[in-house]
Formats: structure tokens, C-alpha cells, sequence
């Protein structure tokens, strides 16, 4: 039977890529049915973080991480890995160490699984770090950020059901959008609003932002808001499997 928070008109047409099974349409509700209220004390964990940011980097791992490839984007950076499942983050990263990443991202991470994490991300990015938040079905509003802690630190306002076709015309993600100073395309994008004072790096040939960066406390939020889905079969260059943008996302975080 169908889920009762997924519209009724939706299919689920499945393909693989890179022998993974995908969807070209999200296959999350608007709101993750699990999500619990987050006690004051958490919210307000913003301590002190030591910033000795060097040439590590830190990986919030959700479902679709893969596809930003993230590691051959920054070479130059030594990965650590933490499983990000969407009932919550298990492997917290000490407060003690977490200062000494140069970027976190979080790759398709949901709202749920960023909440053992949030304070020590909170103090992160407000004494001077770099948060980079990647699309997909379970981030931004699919991943029921609106509203929450992390909508407060994002560069862009978030809205239920956000993962739409990067083509307006397109009704299944079929149709690819190219996007600025690359030939890569995408199919599938998380449609938000712009924060006031956010700046937008790069748009979709159709002008919607893509890449946005916010400041937040002395430090950056980048909010990716590209969805890697969508039938690849149709076009060769699909964003995760084009050199051309490996380089291009590795400029336009540059914090050098």
C-alpha cells in the first residue's frame, strides 16, 4: 500500500547507476514519521570549538553521499567517515577533535540524523568552520529541515517535498538542466528560497540557485542543493560522473 505522506500520483520508475539501485523521483515523505523534539540543553550546546582546522575533512555519510564524491573532489584532504542512517548519527565525533576539520559536509543527511551532532556542528561553524550541506531525497525540506536548528544555520529557507525536476516541464526527472561554468547537467534539485544576505555561487541553466553560501557566527554554510537522481541513461553528463565538476566544486568551496 502506499505511504500515506507520499502523494498517491507518484512512480517510482527504479534504475541503476554504478550498480545501485535509485529512483527518479524521492522516495521519502515530506516529514520523517520518526522525528523526536531536541531538549533545550542540546540546542544550546554551542561551547567553544579550537579551530586548528588542517587538511582533514569530515564526512556525514548519508544514503547518496556517493554520488557528490566528495573525496576525489579534495585530494588534497584526509576523510574521515561517519555513517549518517536516518534515525540518527551513532559515531559523535568528540568535541575535543571536531575543530580540527577544515570542511564537514553532510552528504543527503536527514534532520533526525544530524541531532546527536548539532550542538558540537553549531559551535563548529560559529567559531570559524565550514559546513557544507549536500541535496537528495533525505536532505533539506525532504529531510525535515524546516522549521529546525539546521534551517536557522542554512543559507537558503527549506520547504516540504523540495526535490523536484531541475526542468520545469519534466514531470519524472528525465529532462537534464545544465548549470554555470561547467558542461555538467543535473536532473533532480532541491527548490529553495534564498536567505537575504546569502550569496549564490552557481545556478541552474533555468536560474535556480544551486550552490548558496551563508555566513554563521565567524564561520560558512554552503547549502548544495543538487539531487543526485535522475536517468542518467538519457544524458553523459550527469554531474557525478563529470571531471569538469569535480574541479568546479572543488574551487567554489576553496576556503584557502
Amino acid at each position: 500500500s502506499p505511504h500515506p505522506l507520499i502523494p498517491s500520483s507518484y512512480t517510482f520508475e527504479q534504475f541503476r547507476e554504478n550498480g545501485v539501485k535509485m529512483a527518479s523521483l524521492p522516495m521519502v515523505p515530506a516529514v520523517w514519521p520518526y522525528t523526536r523534539p531536541i531538549p533545550a540543553k542540546k540546542l544550546a550546546e554551542t561551547a567553544a570549538v579550537e579551530q586548528r582546522a588542517g587538511d582533514k575533512a569530515l564526512l556525514l555519510f548519508g544514503f547518496y553521499a556517493n554520488f557528490f564524491r566528495l573525496p576525489e573532489a579534495f585530494p588534497e584532504l584526509e576523510f574521515t567517515t561517519v555513517s549518517a542512517p536516518p534515525a540518527g548519527i551513532q559515531n559523535v565525533p568528540p568535541a575535543s577533535t571536531i575543530g580540527e576539520y577544515k570542511y564537514i559536509f553532510a552528504g543527503d543527511v536527514n534532520e533526525e540524523s544530524l541531532r546527536p551532532v548539532m550542538g558540537r556542528l553549531a559551535a563548529y561553524v560559529k567559531n570559524g568552520g565550514t559546513l557544507v550541506v549536500c541535496g537528495g531525497p533525505f536532505a533539506f525540506g525532504c529531510g525535515n529541515y524546516s522549521g529546525t536548528f539546521i534551517e536557522s544555520m542554512l543559507p537558503v529557507k527549506t520547504r516540504p517535498f523540495d526535490c523536484l525536476p531541475a526542468c520545469v516541464s519534466d514531470k519524472d526527472g528525465r529532462t537534464s538542466v545544465g548549470f554555470s561554468e561547467t558542461d555538467s547537467t543535473l536532473f533532480w534539485i532541491q527548490k529553495d528560497e534564498v536567505k537575504p544576505g546569502a550569496e549564490v555561487l552557481l545556478k541552474t541553466a533555468a536560474g535556480d540557485p544551486l550552490l548558496v553560501k551563508g555566513a554563521y557566527g565567524k564561520g560558512r554554510v554552503f547549502a548544495f542543493l543538487a539531487s543526485p537522481l535522475g536517468d542518467e541513461s538519457r544524458d553523459g553528463k550527469a554531474f557525478w560522473k563529470n571531471p569538469a565538476y569535480l574541479k568546479l566544486i572543488h574551487d567554489k568551496l576553496d576556503c584557502k
